[in-house]
């Protein structure tokens, strides 16, 4: 990350005598008072030689090559021009001699007050720097893995997960990001690949977006040798949950880093940063809990949006899908995607036993249990786990993450024993539970989200032994913030996290579905219910009612089909249901009739549900229009009856799949791996066409010019499938001399009478065209 050069920063102690520098200002004076008929004066006065006097008259600067003579004679110093003065009072230059006495009154003076100041603010910074480390420790000490955990620090809990940037934006499913990896954390501040002023860290809930936060500021105020921030001088750490009703960013900073009783005001913060800037890095935390993020007036965004600090770094740090609008061009983006194997093992190494056998016995676990072993991709979930099963033997089979939260609740309140019975399970205060789910609810769905209350409200509404039993539990965290449009510090808490948050309001919302079924009035209200939901945003809302309850689930999945963007998320919530009923086919069967999308840029948890989506409906015999498998690198097992993705899951055999779209990035198959697809395919009883694309760019397979005739199955032949190779020009594989034709705009091959039913000539003709264009 280049920084500047510290010798040239405004607070760099140079040495330089403030009298020396205001000396040096006033001969640049003294110069431009000295005229022509002055200088020979005083050159007479002087006995100077005529080789002297000729020399300074033949000066392009006379003045100055007299002030520099007077400087080599003594007659002027630093401290002291009483012989020049005397000079022009006897030359009657008595007004002259005044004017130069009060420069250089001045100018010395001036030097000394600009030194003082340079050491102000030089103090002032360091103070600023002492109070930041101080402010920042609680957020990096206090670290909690898991809520019944003690707290600890980050640095022993970290561990770095995948790190890729966005190398190129897509444009939804026929151009889907492409991501190009990072090699360590320290590459986002470092990398040539990553340069830019503005840069944000996304990733989906639970990925570690603010555990890498404070591990980025844990090596700042440590001045961790390895940190690209060694070299930066302030470092602005601001949680935007935090700063609701704030739109000066000095008014944060001051509350969030200077100490009540310190007299560093609003206006010396900006005198600071102003100074420092070019040494300065700001850092801002869950941007998608920003409280005021759909109100634009605040310097929050005209920083984000480089309108302010132009040429200071800043890290914004937020989920993948809740982005600052108006981006600048030159921001980068940089993704989290979660833990592999190693990843999970470092983790439990590091944080939770260094003991070799309760790592093989976690990956044990995690092996009979696919479902979670997909889980643990994301950080959070991987470290419950390992923190579970380090406390108890075995851990429970689960099929889906509501079930898995349930769990991971139930252990939590058995450790802290908050029960009414521990023999019925029952937990304890239920009332007061189902108050907490209708605050958490409330504050997720308002328009600026709220995820701390006042301790004085929530114990007004939840009773102060519940609040206590929930802060000793750790579901509820306790903090003392500034109220900034107060002015006073008051306690707050919190939900431990966004995603125990998001499954308290689940409990909630499935209660206003109950409710809301029961009356036609009621309904109306639902619906509006449902659209204050964002599914970008709040998606584990929806996913927890679905599993939470049936009735609640049938609603939600028919309101999330209503919206293309609600239909991906619709397959998880489905998925949610152990048990599937008539309604999960009929959404099913719904889904299914568009083009299904399975990305490399997917998360293991989201192929494998979008596979338990088409198994069901294959099984089921619901028609599957289109699967499309972008960069996946699928290659076919050795019983040529699954598709093995590049992710290492497997697509099985689809009877009822119409067509299978395989795009690559220039990728050359084999004739064995061609074969081998062709086998797979042909098993699919109900496949009409086998694409190999993309069709829009002519970079993809690169396929065998011909195939021998004997090793394409029969039932291609006899089913009359349509195999396309979406090159430049677009040819289909003559199935009976096994080379690759260029057809026609109806995709025929030469000679060939035309295929298939009306309809399917249709669509077939409209997607030829519309591939042209």
């Amino acid at each position: 990350m280049a920084q500047a050069d510290p010798s040239q920063s405004p607070g760099k102690d140079t040495g330089t005598n403030p009298a020396e520098l205001g000396f040096g200002l006033f001969k640049v004076d003294l110069a431009d008072h000295l005229n022509v008929t002055t200088i020979k004066r005083l050159s007479t006065l002087l006995g100077l030689k005529p080789g002297e006097i000729d020399s300074i008259n033949r000066s392009k600067t006379p003045g100055l090559e007299m002030v520099d003579l007077l400087e080599d004679r003594g007659i002027i110093t630093p401290t002291d021009i009483t012989d020049l003065l005397k000079m022009l009072r006897k030359l009657k230059l008595a007004g002259l001699a005044a004017r130069i006495r009060s420069s250089f009154q001045t100018k010395t003076s001036q030097a000394k007050k600009k030194k003082k100041k340079k050491k102000d603010l030089e103090e002032k910074k360091r103070d600023f720097i002492k109070f930041s480390k101080i402010a920042y420790r609680k957020h990096y000490e206090t670290a909690k893995p898991f809520p019944s955990m003690n707290k600890c620090g980050v640095n022993s809990i970290f561990v770095e997960g995948g790190i890729y940037y966005l190398a190129q934006e897509g444009d939804a499913m026929q151009n889907p990001d492409v991501l190009e990896s990072l090699e360590s954390y320290n590459d986002i501040l470092s990398s040539p690949k990553t340069e830019s002023k503005r840069k944000i860290i996304e990733a989906d809930p639970g990925y570690g977006k603010t555990t890498l936060a404070s591990q980025i500021v844990y090596d700042w105020c440590t001045e961790d040798p390895e940190s690209p921030l060694k070299v930066v001088e302030i470092l602005i750490f601001l949680q935007l949950r935090e700063l609701k009703s704030v739109p000066s960013i000095y008014t944060a900073i001051k509350n969030s880093i200077v100490p009540k009783d310190e007299d560093m005001d609003e206006a010396c913060i900006r005198e600071i940063l102003k100074a420092y800037r070019k040494s300065v890095v700001m850092l801002f935390d869950s941007y998608d809990e920003y409280p005021d993020k759909n109100e634009t007036e605040t310097d929050i965004f005209s920083i984000i949006e480089m309108k302010m600090f132009q040429d200071i770094l800043v890290i914004i740090l937020t989920r993948t899908l809740i982005l600052p609008p108006n981006l600048h061009p030159e921001t980068k983006r940089i993704r989290l995607t979660g833990f592999g194997e190693a990843e999970r093992r470092n983790y439990v190494l590091k944080a939770v036993a260094v003991d070799v056998h309760l790592a093989d016995r976690i990956e044990n676990q995690l092996q009979r249990n696919p479902f979670l072993k997909d889980l643990c991709q994301v950080p959070l979930f991987s470290t419950m786990v390992a923190h579970i099963v380090h406390e108890r033997p075995e851990i429970e089979i689960f099929s889906t993450v509501t079930r898995f939260f349930t769990y991971v609740i139930e252990c939590n309140h058995n450790h802290m024993k908050i029960k009414k019975d521990a023999n019925t399970g029952v937990p304890a205060f239920e009332t007061e539970l189902a108050k907490l789910y209708r605050i958490a609810f409330d504050g997720l769905t308002q328009k600026n989200q709220q995820l701390a209350w006042e301790k004085t409200y929530l114990v007004s509404e939840l009773g102060q032994e519940f609040y206590d039993n929930y802060i000793k539990l750790g579901m509820l965290v306790q903090e003392v913030v500034f109220d900034i449009p107060k002015g006073q510090f008051k306690k707050v808490a919190r939900i431990w996290h966004k995603i125990i948050c998001e499954f308290y309001a689940a409990h909630h919302l499935v209660w206003i579905l109950s409710e809301g079924a029961s009356s036609a009035a009621s309904s109306i209200n639902v619906k509006e219910t449902l659209k204050s939901i964002n599914p970008l945003d709040l998606q584990y809302v929806y996913r927890f009612a679905c599993g939470l309850n049936k009735s609640a689930a049938d609603i939600i999945v028919k309101h999330l089909q209503e919206t293309e963007e609600g239909r991906q998320f619709a397959i998880l919530c489905m998925l949610e249901q152990e048990e599937k009923s008539d309604q999960f086919m009929l959404s099913v069967k719904d889904s299914l009739s568009y083009i299904f999308y399975i990305g490399k840029e997917d998360t293991i948890l989201l192929q494998r549900s979008n596979i338990q989506v088409l198994e069901a409906a294959s099984a089921k015999q619901i028609p599957i229009s289109c699967v499309y498998l972008f960069h996946c690198s699928p290659r076919v097992d050795e019983s040529r009856l699954n598709l093995i993705l590049k992710s290492g899951l497997s697509l099985p055999i689809l009877s009822s799949l119409k067509k299978l779209e395989i795009t690559d990035k220039e990728r050359r198959l084999t004739n064995e791996e061609l074969v081998a697809i062709l086998s797979y395919s042909s098993q699919c009883k109900s496949l009409k066409v086998l694409e190999f694309g993309p069709f829009y760019t002519a970079k993809g397979y690169i396929l065998p010019d011909t195939i021998p005739v004997t090793s394409i199955p029969p039932s291609l032949k006899s089913r009359n499938v349509k195999v396309w190779n979406s090159s430049d020009p677009t040819c289909r594989l003559n199935l009976q001399t096994g080379q690759w034709q260029p057809c026609d705009g109806l995709g025929k091959l030469p000679g060939e009478r035309l295929f298939g039913d009306k309809s399917y000539q249709k669509s077939l003709a409209e997607f030829n065209q519309a591939r042209r264009k």
